[in-house]
């Protein structure tokens, strides 16, 4: 009973000290800020590339051309026929705008639990909840607990979570994005030029004024919407992984560890259950 104790008390103080330690040293902090400036990155180029089809397919709409898809004649006008394409494309654009939100959320976050006052409020509930599973003559109050759990929580689950979702991106999901984003990129609403310093509608107009057909060009932009629509729901699958299962996940299990972690290293005879 003695050795366990010995042993408790003695795994209770390294892992404070190894805690309090990561929590002012902030080894983790620059890494998870790359990985959600990164991110937030990913999201604005995609943002941009929606946006820049989204201009091309309003110039297009205004042209008054007869469209022939297939050979044949089709009685609608090129907006009728693009407006279905056009409101998919602002709806798409407008969801990479909430991600790049959620994103600067997660740096925000990030802000806020490396702040030191975080860490001093961190180390005052580790030193008391230490000081009474120590002292191992009162079970640590549920209110303690609580505190501790919700410190360690603002403090690390929000870096912890980002590194976590960051190996997996790396690991599973960065091919797709790439193919993704490289099928939009190539689509002909977004080569469109002159240079960056002018506006999106006015290059979309340029490029499309240069068309030596305008009728082949919208049907170009028709024929290739199929393509677009299924590489945009494959970037908001996998968004939505990034910024909304993977999170809540690694903030489940990391609540539980600390959960865990507190009962293991908490004589039996002094849990408060």
């Amino acid at each position: 009973m003695l050795a366990q104790t010995l042993l408790r008390r003695f795994l209770l103080l390294t892992l404070a000290t190894f805690i309090l330690f990561v929590a002012w040293q902030a080894p983790i902090d620059a890494a998870a800020r790359t990985q959600v400036r990164e991110d937030l990155a990913r999201a604005a180029k995609v943002f941009a590339t929606a946006r820049a089809i989204g201009a091309t397919l309003s110039v297009a709409q205004s042209a008054n051309v007869d469209l022939k898809l297939f050979g044949t004649g089709v009685g609608v006008s090129p907006g009728q026929a693009l407006r279905p394409v056009q409101e998919f494309v602002d709806r798409f654009a407008a969801l990479m705008l909430a991600v790049s939100v959620a994103f600067g959320i997660q740096l925000l976050l990030l802000e806020i639990g490396a702040h030191w006052v975080v860490s001093a409020l961190l180390s005052i509930a580790m030193l008391a909840a230490t000081l009474t599973v120590w002292r191992g003559r009162a079970p640590m109050p549920r209110v303690l607990q609580a505190l501790l759990v919700f410190m360690l929580l603002v403090r690390f689950a929000v870096p912890l979570s980002v590194a976590a979702n960051g190996l997996v991106y790396k690991a599973v999901m960065a091919p797709e994005y790439q193919s993704a984003v490289a099928t939009l990129e190539q689509s002909p609403a977004v080569k469109i030029e002159p240079g960056p310093d002018v506006g999106m509608l006015t290059r979309a107009k340029a490029w499309f004024q240069r068309m030596a057909d305008a009728q082949s060009a919208i049907e170009s932009l028709l024929r290739s919407a199929s393509d677009w629509a299924d590489r945009m729901v494959r970037l908001l699958a996998l968004f939505a992984v990034q910024t909304i299962v993977l999170p809540l996940v690694f903030l489940w299990l990391f609540w539980r560890a600390c959960r865990l972690t507190i009962d293991s290293l908490t004589p039996r005879r002094v849990q408060s259950r």
